[in-house]
């Protein structure tokens, strides 16, 4: 039963019957989170279309999770369940060979419509085959890429745009459509997947529920069981109080979570009460109660600790592995953990949760086929409503960040049957070797080993290194040889290191979304040199998490041969260089592009200015406009600079964009030190058209600077090739 989305559901059947005249394929169901999505598909696009088996045939939904083709809920799970519906099942192993031939999901859907065909009888037409992808934004997740990008292609090529070398299938598909459910913050990266270009997308936004519609979800099941014999009815003012507090793009799956509760705990007399829904704690604090609820008994079955900081903990530990960012928009979403890689004093708890209904456990299929027990947080929406995990959420989000760049890396480690040249190395293995020491209990045994891996060989490298050391010391004279080029022992290891690999340690960067803002003078200083106020449009790229530090950077001129730049007697290491001009930042960048294989740039002041201000939001400095917070975000007043990433980020977790060190960006100064000329798409090319590149633009402040010089539409400018003690430089890297 479906109820409080007529309207919507009649709309959505119309653009079908029409896309299909018009011989349209790819239908996407846009909403934000918890809008109801999933429910609008399954429970009534889905039913819909079966009853309509004389135009439709509609497959068993796809959902990605971490496995899109092979999982419990995957591509493979969907034609078998399909054929054996038809009485000609084939297995999964069959299944699995055929999808892997170029035109063998288009033999799939060819072998599928004439069973349903035949179902129907001899003077039928053949039925438009459905294929249903729910939460396509888990094709974009971290977990499972190569089957999410498989799908992906398969899909490409049933809707009939995508053609290969021996393919003579494509063109004589039968008629395929594909419906999607997506949140709308993640629409970009589908409409924009390469693997889908040529395919028309037809949009089909939904929003939250409207107050009458909420009103239909509330009492509609009740008034359908009341007609079927079983009296159930909704008190006016619940209902009413539940229309009040149902807002935001959350409350459907919370509405769902107090309405289950109430039945359970309330509808066996046949009818529910608003004092009820009150004694429960409303329709938030429900959550609450049903947590309280778990805690109670504690000496049943499932036994669990008497003091509530105990249970704190412990639902600490499991949290990273139930929870973690988008690595696109950063906002918490659930993630599917394992459950024999929880830690065994918690089970008991998350066993009571389960019983509460906040955490979904069952068993299904990973990506490598094996069968195991799952967890999962019950909806999204309670991780942004359940206070204990909210909380948590907002204290670790920096580590939850980090965690998940860590398991980016070891899975490509593993991918590649573990290679020494995938592990950990220098600032990346330090910065696992910190959050180890501070979150032991929030790392698993594979992230442990991944990092053990890595410190082994960082042992086994300064081994040879010092051997060689000690053996170059030896032939060129030792102490003359370290003395003349500066170096320290250390130093000169990796000079001998630099001999045989790069020594280079790959940037921490950070994707910024594109968008339009307006440059200059926001706080309307009158100031000729940032004004006037123009719009800029930024195309997507990537901008350095922190500014290039000596440990960086030493080490591309130790392997080029370059002199070491002066610290100042400051320190060296996670400090931000200094001491470097615009010449040495691009041939750093040159040289990095060189050993990584990735481009990378100085960024233009157009992106370095939308990126210290959050994606340009009417922020004087970055992070914040209060200035009694800037000592939160900035390195300024200072005698000296300090490491990177000590102050608070921006919203776009970008350190010291405000202070610490004068930023080289890639653009030359204006002749007329005003904007009048500057293009609205970000080019750095105004200032080099005009033949001014004498001097060169610098951004962001530095640690000697008041707080008038660290504001995020200030510039000035240095000659290209002078160094001081104040200016340093971050990287920039094109995404798109």
């Amino acid at each position: 039963m479906f109820f409080g989305r007529e309207a919507p559901l009649i709309r959505a059947l119309d653009t079908l019957r029409r896309m299909v005249e018009s011989s349209e394929q790819f239908l996407v169901i846009l909403g934000a989170s918890g809008a109801g999505k999933s429910s609008f598909l399954r429970a009534g696009l889905w039913p819909r279309l079966k009853r309509d088996d004389r135009h439709f045939l509609p497959l068993p939904i796809v959902r990605p999770e971490r496995a899109a083709i092979n999982g419990q809920t995957g591509l493979v799970e969907s034609l078998e369940k399909t054929f054996r519906e038809y009485k000609a099942p084939k297995t999964r192993a069959e299944l699995r060979d055929t999808l892997a031939k170029f035109e063998g999901i288009g033999e799939l859907v060819a072998e599928i419509q004439p069973l349903a065909q035949k179902r129907l009888g001899p003077e039928a037409a053949p039925p438009t085959i459905v294929i249903g992808l729910d939460q396509a934004e888990e094709l974009f997740g971290k977990e499972g890429g190569e089957e999410a990008g498989l799908l992906l292609t398969l899909l490409g090529r049933l809707m009939g745009h995508v053609s290969g070398e021996g393919s003579n299938a494509v063109n004589s598909l039968p008629r395929v459509m594909v419906l999607a459910t997506i949140r709308s913050d993640s629409y970009e990266r589908l409409q924009t997947a390469s693997v889908l270009a040529g395919i028309r997308q037809t949009p089909f936004n939904l929003p939250p529920l409207a107050p009458a519609e909420y009103k239909m979800v509330i009492e509609g099941p009740a008034a359908r069981a009341s007609a079927a014999g079983h009296k159930l009815t909704i008190e006016p003012a619940l209902t009413e109080r539940l229309l009040q507090d149902a807002e935001g793009a959350d409350a459907l799956p919370l509405l769902a979570f107090i309405l289950e509760r109430l039945l359970i705990d309330y509808g066996a007399d046949g009818d529910l009460l608003l004092k009820e829904y009150e004694a429960l704690g409303g329709l938030q604090g429900s959550i609450e109660a049903a947590v309280k609820e778990a805690w109670k008994d504690l000496g049943r079955d499932l036994v669990i600790p008497a003091e509530e900081g105990i249970r704190r903990t412990l639902l600490n530990q499991t949290f990273p592995a139930l929870v973690m960012l988008d690595h696109a928009t950063e906002k918490s979403k659930r993630r599917v953990a394992v459950w024999e890689l929880l830690p065994p004093e918690a089970r008991p708890l998350l066993e009571r949760l389960v019983e509460a209904r906040l955490l979904l456990k069952d068993r299904r299929k990973l990506a490598d086929g094996r069968e195991t027990v799952v967890v999962e947080v019950a909806h999204e929406a309670l991780i942004r409503n359940w206070s204990l995990l909210q909380s948590w959420v907002d204290a670790n989000r920096e580590f939850l960040a980090w965690q998940q760049r860590l398991n980016a890396s070891m899975k490509r480690w593993e991918k590649s049957q573990k290679p020494v040249g995938l592990l950990l190395r220098g600032l990346t293995l330090r910065e696992a070797e910190e959050w180890l020491k501070k979150k032991p209990e929030s790392f698993s045994p594979d992230e442990r080993a991944f990092i053990t891996a890595s410190q082994h060989r960082r042992t086994r490298e300064r081994a040879v290194a010092a051997i060689g050391v000690g053996v170059v010391l030896w032939l060129i004279g030792g102490t003359t040889w370290l003395w003349q080029k500066g170096y320290t022992v250390d130093q000169a290891a990796l000079k001998i290191e630099s001999l045989w690999h790069s020594i280079h340690i790959p940037p921490q960067m950070v994707t910024v979304p594109g968008g339009t803002f307006q440059m200059g003078d926001v706080e309307k200083l009158g100031e000729s040199w940032r004004n006037p106020v123009h719009p800029v449009t930024i195309k997507p790229f990537a901008m350095g998490k922190y500014e290039v530090t000596f440990e960086e950077y030493d080490r591309f001129a130790i392997a080029t041969g370059r002199r070491l730049p002066e610290d100042q007697g400051w320190g060296r290491g996670r400090r931000p260089v200094i001491n470097v001009s615009w010449d040495d930042a691009k041939a750093y960048a040159e040289w990095l592009s060189h050993e990584i294989g990735t481009r990378y740039r100085l960024p233009t002041e157009s992106e370095w200015e939308y990126a210290a201000r959050s994606g340009g939001k009417d922020e004087i400095w970055s992070g914040t406009s209060d200035e009694n917070q800037l000592k939160d975000y900035a390195v300024y007043k200072k005698d000296r600079t300090e490491p990177v990433g000590s102050k608070k980020p921006n919203r776009m977790d970008l350190y010291d964009m405000s202070g610490n060190v004068w930023e080289w960006v890639e653009n030359c100064w204006h002749t007329d030190t005003d904007y009048v000329r500057v293009p609205t798409g970000g080019s750095p090319e105004y200032g080099a058209s005009m033949g001014d590149c004498i001097q060169r633009v610098i951004r962001g402040g530095a640690w000697n600077e008041a707080s008038t010089d660290i504001r995020g539409s200030f510039r000035a400018w240095n000659y290209p090739r002078d160094r001081d003690d104040f200016q340093g430089f971050r990287l920039a890297k094109d995404t798109s």
